[in-house]
């Protein structure tokens, strides 16, 4: 199961974060601990309203780790500077940018609403598109991220929904038998 998760989870964790998942060993930096107050019941099946796994953190890092990578002239590494760009907070409601993200997902400030990661990385690139006019080198990097950002997000998922699988799989199979049984 590690082995599969390992390989799964290739392109969006570090495989210190896939061990330390997987072994629940120590906690590793920027990734949330399971004995965090806010962690379901131990015995009991996570829900979406729940605390999530440890390995939701670490996925969407590693997109928007991808991303910045992908961002090869850093136009969204961190906030516009207002100086540089006139107008832009009377155009631009809710500013966000990559690094910002990052620093919150590091910060534990998503936390249980992961949905809003992904949609603080399309906010970025909408609000780019907003600004900035289609003909220009900033709209069209945008619209490129954007279509990475997406791929990356799906594929994130399938990561995340594979890891959780065995989350659950290995919670079953350490925990005790029921005592309610009768053995034959």
């Amino acid at each position: 199961d590690k082995l599969c998760c390992v390989l799964l989870c290739k392109s969006f964790c570090t495989m210190a974060e896939v061990v330390g998942v997987m072994d629940s060993a120590a906690p590793q930096v920027g990734v949330a601990s399971s004995s965090s107050p806010a962690a379901a019941p131990s015995g009991g099946i996570k829900t979406e309203q729940e605390e999530p796994p440890v390995v939701d953190r670490a996925v969407f890092i590693g997109v928007v780790d991808k991303l910045l990578e992908a961002d090869k002239r850093r136009f969204f590494w961190e906030p516009v500077d207002p100086k540089t760009a006139p107008g832009y907070l009377q155009i631009i409601e809710k500013p966000m940018d990559l690094g910002t993200i990052k620093q919150r997902l590091l910060g534990g400030e998503y936390e249980g609403r992961l949905i809003d990661v992904r949609e603080d990385i399309y906010l970025t690139f909408d609000n780019c598109k907003l600004y900035n006019h289609a003909s220009t080198i900033y709209h069209r990097e945008a619209k490129r991220l954007e279509k990475l950002a997406r791929t990356f997000l799906s594929e994130a998922m399938t990561v995340r929904d594979a890891l959780r699988l065995v989350e659950q799989k290995n919670s079953l199979t350490s925990a005790s038998p029921p005592t309610h049984l009768v053995q034959l």
